[in-house]
């Protein structure tokens, strides 16, 4: 018998493969009817919106990876975390990115949907960064 974690790992995959295919009736199979997202940019969107926008004729994913994916089990929910590396165009804007998520896993009868799901790009440093002093003249502060 497969573990819960197990198995959302399994689902989320065939999420993920559902998405670079543009399927959208398959992803609206495992979303959740009072679904609820916050996309990238801190926008809700529902259900309709969500599956709506594997059905735009301009938005295309070239890229849709998880890594580093993790789910912490309850009996009727799970929660999946991770790391993805997405790139794509939603019309003549380009993203590409890597991105922390999470799926809000809930069950349903024998199988799970995902009853919520968040996105937040990962800010990266610069590879050098430039040591940061105090400004002069401050009173009572002395450089360090």
């Amino acid at each position: 018998m497969e573990t819960i974690e197990a198995e959302i790992i399994r689902l989320s995959a065939q999420v993920c493969g559902a998405e670079k295919n543009k399927d959208a009736d398959a992803v609206s199979l495992y979303l959740a009817a009072d679904y609820v997202g916050i996309d990238p940019s801190g926008d809700l969107i529902d259900k309709a919106k969500a599956v709506d926008r594997y059905r735009m004729h301009g938005f295309n994913l070239k890229t849709l990876r998880l890594i580093d994916v993790a789910v912490r089990a309850h009996q009727d929910s799970a929660w999946e975390f991770g790391t993805m590396d997405l790139a794509g165009n939603l019309g003549e804007k380009q993203f590409a990115g890597k991105y922390r998520y999470s799926h809000l896993w809930v069950r349903a009868g024998s199988s799970w949907l995902i009853a919520a799901s968040q996105l937040t790009p990962l800010l990266t440093a610069p590879s050098d960064p430039a040591p940061r002093s105090l400004p002069p003249n401050i009173p009572g502060v002395r450089p360090g």
